[in-house]
Formats: C-alpha cells, sequence, structure tokens
C-alpha cells in the first residue's frame, strides 16, 4: 500500500545555510510546493519569535487579507502591520531546491549556519537550530504548558 502524498507542512528538518545565506528547503516542502501551491514563498520577521515564517503565495494572500483587517489607525495594531509588511520579502525556489534568505532576515533570526524548519500546516518557520531547541525543551519540560495544551485541546475540541 503506498501513502498519500502529504498536502500541508508538517514535521522538524535540520539543515544548513551555506555562506551566501542559501538554504535548501525540505524536499517534502518542495513537493508540497510543487503539487498544492507554487515555487514562490513569501518571507516575513514573526512578530512572536525571533524566526521567520514563510507563507507559500496563496496562503500568503489569505494572511495579508486578514493583516489588511488591522487599522492603519490604532497605535497597536498598525504595530503590527508595520512589523510584519515592513520585512516581507518574496522568495523562489531555484532549481537546486533553495531560497536566498535575505541579510536582514538572517540577521533578526540569528540565522548563521545551523537552522531548523519545522510545518506549521499552511505555512513553515525557519529557527537557529539553539533557539528552536531551548524554546521546545521549555515547552517540553514545563508543567504548567502541559495543562495549558490539555485546556487548550478541551476548549477547542482537538
Amino acid at each position: 500500500m503506498q501513502l498519500s502524498s502529504n498536502t500541508s507542512f508538517t514535521g522538524t528538518y535540520s539543515h544548513t545555510i551555506d555562506s551566501k545565506g542559501r538554504l535548501s528547503i525540505p524536499s517534502e516542502f518542495r513537493e508540497i510546493l510543487k503539487n498544492k501551491y507554487t515555487e514562490e514563498i513569501q518571507l516575513f520577521k514573526s512578530p512572536i519569535n525571533r524566526c521567520i515564517v514563510a507563507y507559500p503565495m496563496s496562503e500568503w494572500e489569505i494572511f495579508q487579507s486578514r493583516l489588511d483587517k488591522l487599522s492603519k489607525y490604532n497605535p497597536q495594531e498598525w504595530k503590527i502591520r508595520a512589523f510584519i509588511l515592513s520585512s516581507t520579502r518574496p522568495c523562489i525556489i531555484d532549481k537546486a531546491g533553495r531560497i536566498l534568505i535575505p541579510t536582514d532576515l538572517r540577521n533578526y533570526s540569528g540565522l548563521d549556519k545551523d537552522v531548523v524548519l519545522w510545518g506549521d500546516i499552511t505555512s513553515f518557520e525557519i529557527w537557529n537550530t539553539e533557539r528552536w531547541n531551548k524554546v521546545y525543551d521549555d515547552t517540553r519540560e514545563n508543567p504548567d504548558v502541559a495543562d495549558f495544551i490539555g485546556e487548550i485541546f478541551a476548549k477547542k475540541g482537538l
């Protein structure tokens, strides 16, 4: 029996960025982009964590329409809009399956060599490996987080 191909970004992958700032996208993610989307993605700085968020273009358009509902005239909402939109960069995956991550995004996220990519269903994130391991371990080892996760799962019907 052959498994059907994945249609959402899931899993965690360790990769390296080369000296020119190029990152090879995991083959599983490239396959999803090729089959479900296009090979063009939008990158931006996460306003929550010091990482990069990557959206396929059609998912980015959905996210952008939601972002556009934030008021340009409410100072807090404006800050969110400005933070995300000012850092947004389009990227095309090259023939070797790589993207070039702009210097300002690499600097913000602390990306130098070793990185982790993890799939978040309709998007994926690119993290500095040490930072990812700390956040992941802190989450896993904190008993309050386990209780909170249980509450959220129950509340959302997961």
